[in-house]
């Protein structure tokens, strides 16, 4: 869900809708953030390793 939400702020960003820029840019921020995936068996499913570097400059810039 990282790269989704990195991808909607970026576009949203660039129509100059800011709001929403922000709202997905702090979506992306937290799945970052998570630990665990929420599921029973597989915790960390979904989680992640390593950051996009071209998306975290873009969301940031």
């Amino acid at each position: 869900m990282y790269i989704t939400f990195a991808i909607l702020s970026i576009i949203y960003k660039y129509e100059n809708n800011l709001e929403r820029a922000e709202y997905y840019k702090k979506l992306a921020e937290e799945t970052i953030e998570a630990e665990s995936s929420g599921f029973k068996w597989h915790k960390k499913l979904g989680l992640v390793e390593n950051r996009n570097k071209l998306l975290d400059e873009l969301i940031y810039k």
